[in-house]
Formats: structure tokens, C-alpha cells, sequence
């Protein structure tokens, strides 16, 4: 039986992803960090998104960047530490700022009393008993006031009334009454991309004249504003050929979709090789231009232009999975999964169902992977992608794996293997899957059916012909066989295995790679006096991973 992480922030990374994967707040996860570590609000809150100080740092840079005075760990630290005479005071500017990347209220953060009880006015018209309380379902987190006018101000800026003149103002709490939760990660838009959606429906409500196309187009979701952050990879000619259909959708042709197509497919790589947090703000804004050129695209393009809308949907889902953020995941993949079928894309079809299973499996519901692994190939059939069909009889092998169905596991594992030998047909959307990729999903579904020796032989098998440039993949494998390793009693092979995927785990910053090597760690835990572990503990320390 895994024992539970013995430091606290292993204990808080394991609290914090299983209080997100039931739904709650950040607010309320923060709250319960406070209470049970005895931490102030602007720690707790760092702690339940799963961030050290050094990816608070690196976050706020990416989001004010400033070359001549950019933020560090030790900033962040002087803040969380006030006020005590070893901290300093965060400014106004500052707690705006955290609050924007922790997403709460600013006010939380300065671990104030709150006597508004005391005002007759709450004690009269707002009771006990008609006081709406935060509900596990209910994200009251979202981002401040937006004044919609294609640019978004930093969060510390007050918009000038002469610039926001005729132009819409969107109240936070239009994005509550919907008890939709909001997600992370809002970033280069100020809303994300989910709270936009929400925020259209409801605005489609208050003015029943205006369409969909006329709502978007005056929030300037999609505008050029932003296209440069998108087109790094283009040349001139193509990053002036997409913003001018940025700008104008109805310029939208099969040239300018090539060119975003490959924009997602770069994110794709970034994300395999640096994290979901490198791309998510990137991947959100792109999504909300293609909806803008959906507005105006020409029909016969419109099928590719939606499917590049739910490869987005699907992209942005993968990245909430591996932040953790699976209510969030399961939001874009839905989107995805209904946007391809609008699209008659019956290889993307199968493909996010097949990513909708392992969210399932991750999340401890098998049998509900099992279902969308079964949809999954149900479509994948219907294509010529070998390859394809490979992945999503990979996809519900691990799913009966953890449902501890081994005669179904298995079977599905040798169709994979023969799809994959005899891949011909049509490109896949997944080229790079191989033998080496499925030798790793091979080495987790045995290590599930506690087969450790055969499931060492398979992570071993996968790691010597895996892409060393997939980095999240290589890391999840040498984590599989650090516990394969472990279960046949090699503590001190096992201890050097982690060392490999911790060293990984600083070029890849995925919240799921550090809570699944916690995990592995914590099985140590019984033998943490032995040199292997405790050479071990000083690396994940010097990382900043325990």
C-alpha cells in the first residue's frame, strides 16, 4: 500500500491535486492548506495550484516581463514571509498581481480579519440562512472586472473612461452566476478561454438581438492584438498573411489555417518538452482567434477551420489534465469531442475520446476510461490510421489494467503491437507513436496488474528507444520503472531511477510528473534513513520537488 508523503509539501501536493480532482475552489483548497499547515493565505494559495516559489517567479515574468528588474524566488519568498522582519510588505500593485496568478480576490491574500458581520445591513438582508456558501461545484475564483475593448489593462491598471467610452464593461460576477468554475489560467486574454464562453451566453441573454459573431467581434476576442506571441515561427510573410486574417476572418484561406495549424503543432512540442505552463496562455488565445475566423470563413474550408477549433479545445484539455486541473480538462475535451463531430473529423473523434478515457483512468474511474475507450475505437475503426487505432487500444488497456481486467488488458496491448508493426494507411495524427511509446504504456498496465518484473523489462525495452526529446514521456516512463524496481525490492536502483526523472521534472514543470514522483518517493519512506534515499532527498530538495 503507498504510504501518504511524509514532508508537508508532499502532503500538500497530494491534499491540493485530490481536492481539485472534486471540484473545489482554489479558494477552498487554500483555505484548508491554511488551516491544517498553519501558513498565511499568499503561501496556501501558492501551495494549492502546486507552484514552488521559483514558478510564481517565472509565471509573473512571463506575464509583466520586465528585462531589467524580473522577479525571483527570493521576492516571492520576502512577500509570503511579511510580516515578519525577515519579509516585506507587498505592495497594492503587487497583491493585484498574485491575485491575477493565484486567481482570488486580492484582499485574501493579506490574511485580514473579516468583521463584515458586524454591518446591520448583512445581518438583515443577507442571514445565515439565505447565505450562499462556495459549493465544490461552484468556482467563485474568477478574474476582476475586464474592460472589453480588444486590449485587456494589467490587473493593477484602472481603464480610462475616455478610451472605454461606448464600449462594454463585463462584471466578474456575470461569470459566477453561471456556476461554471472558471479554471487557471486566464493569462494574454485577462479571461480564459472558458469564462469568455460563458460570459457570450450570458450576454446573449441580457441582449436577445445580438448574435454570437456580433458579441465576439466587440469583445475583440481574436484580434491581432495578439498574433505576434503566435506566429514566432513564421516567416514575415506568413505572420503578415495570418494577422490580416486575424483581423479581417472573411481574408481566412487554406494557407492561413496551414500556418495555425502548425502554430498548435509547435505548442504541442513546447508542452512535450517544457510543460503545460509554458503553452496554456499561448494554446487559449489561439483557440478565441479561430472562433473569431469562424464568423466569417469561407464554407468550404469551415470543416478544417473546426477541426482546427476542437484540436485546440482537445490541446487545451491534454495541458489542464497534466496542471492537474482535470475539471477544467474535462470542459475542453467535451468541447472537442462535440466540435469534431461537427466537423465529420472522425479520426480527431477518436482521438479525444481516447484522451477522455485516460482522464477518466487518472482520475480513478476505469470503468467510465473503459467506456471512452470502447466510443474511441469505435470511431478509429472507421479509418485508415493503424497507427491511430494503435493508441486507443493502448488507451483501453490501461483503462482495464486499473479496472484489474488482465486477459482484456493484455489482449489490447498485442493489437497495439500488431497495429503498430503493420502501420500503413493514412498519416496519423500522432506520428511519433511507436513501439518505444507503446513499450511504456506496456510497462504501466503490467505495473497496475502487479506484474513488476515483466513491467521493469517493458519501461527498460521502452527507454532505450524513446525520443529523449519527449521529455514528459521519458520522465512518466523512469517513474513507471523506478516503481517497478521498488516492487522487486531494489530500493537503491529505484532511488537512482528517480534521480533520472527528478532531473527531468526541472526542464518539464508538469504539476502530474511532480506529484507522481512524490508518490514514488513516498514509498521510500519506510527506508528514508538508507544513503540511496537520502541521496535522493537532497536532489528533490535542491529542486524543490518535496
Amino acid at each position: 500500500m503507498t504510504r501518504q508523503p511524509q514532508s508537508r509539501s508532499g502532503k500538500v501536493a497530494q491534499l491540493s491535486a485530490e481536492l481539485r480532482g472534486q471540484n473545489r475552489t482554489y479558494r477552498e483548497i487554500a483555505e484548508r492548506i491554511r488551516r491544517e499547515h498553519r501558513v498565511n493565505t499568499r503561501v496556501a494559495f501558492r501551495m494549492a495550484h502546486g507552484l514552488t516559489q521559483a514558478q510564481v517567479a517565472e509565471r509573473w515574468n512571463v506575464q509583466w516581463p520586465d528585462a531589467e528588474a524580473p522577479k525571483t524566488d527570493k521576492q516571492i519568498s520576502y512577500w509570503e514571509a511579511w510580516p515578519a522582519p525577515s519579509g516585506r510588505a507587498p505592495s497594492p500593485e503587487t497583491l493585484n498581481r498574485l491575485a491575477f496568478l493565484y486567481r482570488c480576490n486580492a484582499g485574501e491574500l493579506l490574511d485580514g480579519d473579516d468583521y463584515s458581520h458586524l454591518d446591520p445591513a448583512t445581518s438583515t438582508t443577507l442571514g445565515p440562512e439565505n447565505r450562499e456558501e462556495p459549493t465544490p461545484t461552484t468556482d467563485t475564483t474568477v478574474d476582476p472586472p475586464t474592460t472589453v475593448t480588444g486590449t485587456i489593462p494589467p490587473p493593477e491598471a484602472q481603464p480610462d473612461p475616455a478610451a472605454t467610452a461606448g464600449h462594454l464593461v463585463v462584471p466578474a460576477a456575470a461569470v459566477v452566476a453561471t456556476g461554471e468554475r472558471a479554471g487557471i489560467g486566464g493569462g494574454i486574454l485577462g479571461l480564459s478561454a472558458r469564462q469568455r464562453d460563458v460570459v457570450i451566453d450570458l450576454i446573449l441573454t441580457w441582449v436577445p438581438h445580438m448574435d454570437r459573431r456580433t458579441v465576439i467581434q466587440l469583445f475583440g476576442w481574436g484580434t491581432a492584438a495578439v498574433a505576434p506571441l503566435l506566429v514566432s515561427s513564421l516567416d514575415p510573410d506568413e505572420q503578415a498573411r495570418l494577422a490580416a486574417a486575424i483581423r479581417t476572418p472573411r481574408r481566412v484561406d487554406a494557407t492561413v489555417i496551414g500556418h495555425m495549424e502548425q502554430v498548435l503543432r509547435d505548442c504541442a512540442r513546447k508542452d512535450d518538452a517544457v510543460g503545460p505552463q509554458a503553452v496554456l496562455d499561448l494554446v487559449l488565445a489561439q483557440r478565441s482567434m479561430t472562433e473569431n475566423m469562424l464568423t466569417q470563413c469561407p464554407l468550404a474550408l469551415q470543416p478544417r477551420l473546426l477541426s482546427l477549433y476542437a484540436d485546440q479545445s482537445r490541446l487545451a484539455g491534454w495541458l489542464y489534465c497534466n496542471m492537474n486541473d482535470f475539471a477544467s480538462a474535462a470542459f475542453y475535451y467535451e468541447h472537442a469531442r462535440r466540435t469534431a463531430h461537427e466537423a465529420r473529423n472522425t479520426a480527431l473523434v477518436a482521438q479525444v475520446l481516447g484522451q477522455m478515457s485516460s482522464l477518466a483512468t487518472w482520475q480513478g474511474q476505469p470503468r467510465i476510461g473503459i467506456d471512452h475507450a470502447v466510443a474511441a475505437q469505435h470511431w478509429a475503426q472507421r479509418t485508415d490510421d493503424r497507427l491511430l487505432r494503435a493508441i486507443v487500444a493502448d488507451t483501453a488497456a490501461r483503462a482495464y489494467a486499473r479496472d484489474g481486467q488482465e486477459t482484456a488488458c493484455l489482449t489490447e496491448l498485442d493489437n497495439a503491437r500488431t497495429l503498430i508493426a503493420t502501420g500503413t494507411g493514412q498519416p496519423s495524427l500522432l506520428p511519433y507513436y511507436d513501439e518505444g511509446v507503446h513499450s511504456s504504456k506496456r510497462g504501466d498496465c503490467l505495473l497496475q496488474l502487479h506484474r513488476p518484473n515483466d513491467a521493469s523489462q517493458a519501461t527498460e525495452t521502452s527507454l532505450a528507444t524513446l525520443d529523449p526529446s519527449y521529455v514528459r514521456v521519458v520522465a512518466f516512463t523512469i517513474v513507471d520503472l523506478g516503481h517497478a524496481r521498488l516492487e522487486c525490492g531494489d530500493l537503491e536502483h529505484a532511488a537512482a531511477t528517480l534521480e533520472q526523472a527528478a532531473d527531468l521534472a526541472l526542464q518539464n514543470r508538469s504539476p502530474r510528473l511532480t506529484g507522481e514522483i512524490t508518490t514514488l518517493r513516498a514509498r521510500m519512506q519506510p527506508w528514508h534513513n538508507r544513503p540511496a534515499v537520502l541521496q535522493l532527498d537532497q536532489r528533490l530538495q535542491a529542486y524543490q520537488l518535496v
